[in-house]
């Protein structure tokens, strides 16, 4: 059995007022859920990445309207997604999202949650940062990398515990300078080692895993973990 524990970005509160705060995976599907009307904002790196269509196809099917920037309409149009509008410009995205006259296509007004997916870096951060002062507009990146200028970043960074190698030695409790390892004398629900992601910190050393002399736990970032983290959002909505 494999456990994967997000772990969101702890920083001071001056920083977080200045960059964006990096969430788990349900922290962002509580959001989606209790936003009176989300929208998902789609880039061009979905013409690259076929896993990324999938999951853009799948958020709509959860009730959540589309608005797609550059060609990243092609594929959703052929899946059966119907944006709500098609724009090959920043400029206009933004100016949509700004405009309080802009009731949206549906006519019940604007959107208050805008999830952002599939953008090219750079590109993703010029809109975001023409977006981040206005507090009736709440940005959220889904994208794999960590966007500053949006007021929170999904997480692709985890701690993955392989409970089978694990045979309970306790060394990741003990080195663990912020309590965040608990380890059960019997294993429950198949689970020896339970980690509080709230006191999980990305440690400069990376104490738990080098103390493991079993290869039970391991530090990921990117790759698999941020699809991973798609799939929880989804899987709770």
């Amino acid at each position: 059995m494999i456990d994967v524990y997000y772990i969101p970005k702890h920083e001071t509160s001056d920083k977080q007022c200045r960059e964006g705060v990096v969430v788990e995976p349900k922290v962002v599907a509580e959001m989606i859920r209790s936003a009176k009307r989300p929208v998902l904002i789609t880039g061009g790196r979905l013409l690259e990445d076929g896993r990324l269509v999938e999951y853009a196809v799948r958020f709509y099917e959860k009730g959540i309207p589309i608005i797609a920037t550059g060609a990243s309409s092609k594929p959703l149009i052929e899946r059966g997604v119907r944006p709500l509008f098609c724009s090959r410009t920043l400029h206009y995205v933004t100016q949509y999202l700004l405009d309080p006259s802009w009731k949206g296509f549906d006519g019940k007004g604007s959107y208050d949650l805008v999830l952002f997916m599939g953008f090219n870096p750079s590109y993703l951060s010029r809109m975001l940062s023409a977006l981040k002062h206005f507090s009736e507009i709440t940005t959220v990146s889904v994208d794999e990398f960590y966007q500053p200028h949006a007021r929170f970043s999904l997480t692709d960074f985890a701690l993955v515990v392989k409970e089978e190698l694990c045979i309970g030695c306790g060394n990741c409790v003990i080195v663990c300078p912020y309590n965040a390892i608990e380890c059960q004398s019997i294993v429950k629900n198949g689970k020896r080692l339970v980690v509080d992601a709230r006191f999980c910190r990305d440690c400069e050393y990376v104490f738990c895993a080098d103390s493991c002399p079993y290869d039970a736990i391991e530090f990921v970032k990117g790759g698999e973990i941020y699809y991973k983290a798609l799939e929880e959002i989804l899987n709770n909505l």
